[in-house]
């Protein structure tokens, strides 16, 4: 048996014999040569039936694997391409609500020249953090020209192209602006710290002895140092340092724009600076102990 199990060629061959040589038989005799000829035809039958079948299924089931297989595939291009879809409108949706959001910002920009443009690149080095953008000088893009996104303030412009401009960022360690607590009023000076940065967020200083500075407190541009316009979302007191008196030493800011997520900004190319300098500014630039130990001057060139 174990013969035979090994040679299925032979198998085939001796069957395929014996059935010539049964149906030679069956054509020459009749009678009971005749009838035992046709049991052995329908025995060898059977035996071709039993030798063929498997083989038969096995070319079957390789039929029925591989049409299977290729359904598969075509349903996984399928999939992938309700995926693509799927998020081609996820990202319409996303791209159609930032500027909707930035054409609200826009339309509240009230004696202001305001020009939209294209975030190109971002770029973060151990001195500064910067933002290109898709418009320059042919735009009317100029340096110190503020930038600010649908959330609150992005930079400054500090380099200007012909059709692309370079902003640095309130991340910028080399980045100040004049701030004011929308709370309390209170005035300060928002720094970019090389520290700070790393986790996206600045460092609050020249902060008034008398402040009361609580987690969560909104800060705003001041409107000192004419580059950035009075009352526009900087971000968010998240932490507070203290002396052991009690004192308010500094305190950390977490902007409200997502600088991981810019896309479309505003550039501010110019604004009405008489007409809305608030009376703040003018108290605080009257009384420097209103702001600490900051002196007019300082006050004055903090944004540079």
């Amino acid at each position: 048996m174990s013969f035979f199990r090994n040679k299925p060629i032979l198998i085939t061959v001796v069957a395929l014999a014996a059935a010539i040589l049964l149906a030679a038989v069956s054509h020459f005799t009749d009678g009971a040569p005749e009838r035992v000829a046709g049991g052995a035809t329908s025995a060898v039958e059977g035996v071709f039936a039993k030798l063929f079948s498997p083989v038969m299924n096995i070319g079957k089931n390789n039929a029925d694997k591989d049409e299977l297989l290729a359904e598969i595939e075509e349903l996984k291009m399928q999939i992938d391409e309700l995926t693509k879809e799927n998020r081609g409108a996820e990202e319409y949706i996303e791209e159609n609500k930032r500027l909707k959001d930035l054409l609200g910002i826009k339309e509240q920009m009230v004696n202001k020249e305001v020009l939209t443009a294209q975030v190109i690149s971002y770029d973060w080095d151990n001195f500064s953090e910067t933002v290109t953008i898709n418009r320059g000088s042919k735009d009317g893009v100029e340096k110190e020209d503020a930038v600010i996104s649908s959330a609150g303030i992005v930079g400054r412009v500090t380099e200007v192209g012909g059709d692309w401009a370079r902003i640095t960022t309130i991340l910028s360690p080399e980045h100040s602006l004049g701030i004011r607590i929308a709370r309390t009023g209170d005035l300060a000076v928002a720094e970019g710290d090389l520290k700070l940065a790393k986790d996206k967020k600045l460092r609050l200083d020249y902060i008034s002895g008398a402040a009361e500075l609580v987690d969560g407190d909104i800060v705003e541009t001041s409107g000192i140092g004419g580059i950035y316009p009075p009352d526009i979302t900087i971000g968010r007191v998240s932490e507070i340092k203290k002396d052991n008196s009690g004192v308010v030493v500094y305190a950390v800011v977490e902007p409200a724009a997502d600088f991981t997520r810019l896309f479309e900004v505003l550039v501010i190319t110019d604004w009405t600076r008489e007409s809305v300098t608030p009376d703040y500014v003018q108290d605080a630039t009257e009384d420097a102990d209103y702001v600490g130990e900051i002196t007019e001057d300082e006050i004055e060139n903090a944004e540079g």
